[in-house]
């Protein structure tokens, strides 16, 4: 039985165990910088439609005419079966389908006054502050690195455990 240093060591690939937790540490900081992205943007939407008190099918805008444009980010966070779905709903979609499925650049939306609360609670009542974002990330960065640095003599010691 090999040690934790050979368990690590992904023999033939010429991997060692720091270059797989640089890639385990890669992905979590591309997967952190999605999520705050999508978090921000969803935010945004649920804060334009509140603001402009767009609570029923009747009031209904579609992207562009509140001020926040077609972009296709915001298509992907509405898509169906999205969480953010289950807030913002479309008042006009037996007239916006093509190809099976709702055009969110034609579509009217609103934010039922009922979910209202709910949707600023989860996505936020106001901007998040990008700077804290970048502390966060940086400081999450911090600590991998020290992890990466430690981890071959954390490894040692652990497989002096074991002997």
């Amino acid at each position: 039985m090999g040690t934790l240093s050979d368990i690590f060591a992904f023999e033939g690939t010429g991997l060692g165990s720091t270059a797989v937790t640089f890639c385990l540490v890669t992905g979590v900081c591309i997967a952190v910088i999605f999520m705050s992205v999508s978090g921000i943007l969803s935010g945004r939407i649920v804060r334009r439609y509140s603001k402009q008190k767009i609570y029923t099918p009747e009031e209904s805008l579609t992207l562009t005419e509140t001020g926040l444009g077609t972009r296709r980010i915001y298509r992907f966070l509405l898509r169906e079966r999205s969480s953010l779905r289950k807030y913002i709903k479309i008042s006009n979609e037996a007239e916006c389908v093509s190809k099976g499925k709702p055009d969110l650049r034609t579509a009217k939306l609103y934010l039922p006054a009922e979910k209202e609360a709910k949707a600023l609670t989860l996505y936020g009542e106001r901007e998040p502050n990008p700077v804290l974002i970048v502390i966060a990330l940086a400081l999450f960065i911090a600590v991998a690195a020290a992890v990466l640095a430690l981890l071959p003599a954390l490894l040692s010691a652990a497989s002096h455990l074991f002997e």
